[in-house]
């Protein structure tokens, strides 16, 4: 059985109920899990700990990102602005982006925060399986 990468960048954010776990692993693969109900505040940290992944990797950081929503409960419409903004002005940094396990709402957020930072590489899926095919296709 293969080895599980190295975590080289781990953050973990808890408020209220609310939750954002990050880390980047060796092959400059991201896992963000949110959980919980979904807030600015939420949005805002996570926001923060990708700022700091790119200070601490430096300006070739490139990652391939898997979003887990399975836990989250919900999203404010304005968090979807805040992150779109964010990935429009740093999209650079991210190849790919895969989405999965969460409800129609977040996931029609989801869809909405992409588009807004005009990601292209970018796939929707049901199951962590499938988000793992494409993100390391």
């Amino acid at each position: 059985m293969a080895e599980e990468p190295k975590i080289l960048f781990e953050r973990h954010w808890a408020k209220g109920g609310a939750q954002v776990d990050f880390h980047v692993d060796e092959n400059m693969f991201s896992l963000v899990i949110f959980s919980g109900k979904g807030s600015m505040d939420g949005a805002r940290e996570f926001l923060k700990m990708a700022d700091e992944a790119i200070d601490f990797f430096g300006p070739t950081y490139q990652t391939r990102i898997t979003a887990d929503l399975r836990k989250l409960n919900g999203a404010p419409i304005r968090s979807q602005f805040l992150l779109g903004k964010w990935l429009l002005k740093n999209k650079r940094y991210v190849e790919r982006i895969a989405v999965f396990g969460g409800r129609k709402i977040e996931m029609t957020i989801a869809r909405a925060v992409m588009k807004i930072g005009r990601m292209h590489h970018v796939g929707f899926f049901n199951d962590e399986g499938s988000a793992s095919r494409f993100i390391k296709a």
